[in-house]
């Protein structure tokens, strides 16, 4: 109830001082800026009246999911989940967020995460279990100008180490302006945009080439088969023939 004296507070910052739950914060309805980095939070909640929560800070913590407890935080811009251990993204529903960071956690799948996040803008997934171009795919919808997948805080995701990787992403999300912590310019999102085409005509001639091989790989396997079922028939014959010469000797013998 410490903070009970406090209405008018803005910004509370409480780091490293081993807090296991959020409470407290139903005095403070103007509170912008709430940093609990590295303490020993299972649960995101007793944020409902901190409705004009800006700036979330909950990093390196013990949160294996988000659960309700973002809920109503329309005015939420930033929001900083790393170093917990969240599987999934779901319930991110922040119609102001702008930035997120949920590097090193355990997540393998954060396709259709974002969906109700219109404007965000700067995204931080490194350091996960992501190892599918689907999660790009997923991204290109969004206008992010600012992601992801691996910065020398926290690692890579085994995404990174796919063929092509950085002009699968550079393609697919043209307003990116940073990119695993790197600043990207035009002529690197034109040579991507150069590469991508010339690749796709390549693999798209190299389809039709395997498509057409395998064709007459299936026509001429077709071809053996008609013709050992023509030997195996003639075979077949041949052997009814001395069955029955056998059976006439026989019967001429008793």
């Amino acid at each position: 109830r410490t903070l009970a004296h406090f209405p008018k507070l803005q910004s509370v910052s409480l780091i490293q001082q081993d807090i296991q739950k959020i409470e407290g914060l139903e005095y403070s309805p103007e509170l912008q800026r709430l940093l609990l980095n590295e303490n020993s939070i299972k649960k995101i909640e007793g944020l409902q009246n901190c409705l004009n929560l800006q700036k979330l800070y909950l990093p390196f913590n013990c949160i294996k999911e988000i659960g309700s407890g973002l809920a109503g935080l329309e005015q939420l811009e930033v929001l900083w989940l790393a170093g917990n251990q969240l599987r999934s993204l779901e319930n991110l529903v922040l119609p102001s967020l702008t930035e997120l960071n949920a590097a090193s956690n355990q997540l393998s799948s954060v396709v259709g995460a974002f969906d109700q996040l219109p404007q965000l803008q700067s995204l931080n997934l490194s350091g996960n279990r992501l190892c599918s171009f689907k999660e790009v795919l997923d991204l290109s919808r969004s206008s992010l100008t600012a992601l992801s997948f691996a910065d020398p805080d926290f690692g890579e995701n085994p995404i990174c180490s796919l063929c092509n990787y950085q002009t699968y992403v550079l393609y697919h999300l043209p307003k990116l302006q940073v990119h695993d912590q790197m600043y990207v310019d035009a002529e690197a999102h034109n040579m991507a945009q150069a590469a991508y085409a010339q690749k796709r005509l390549y693999y798209n001639m190299h389809i039709k080439t395997l498509k057409r091989q395998s064709g007459d790989c299936l026509r001429a396997a077709k071809v053996i088969h008609e013709a050992r079922c023509n030997t195996l028939g003639q075979d077949l014959s041949a052997a009814a023939r001395l069955l029955r010469r056998a059976d006439a000797f026989r019967q001429s013998r008793e």
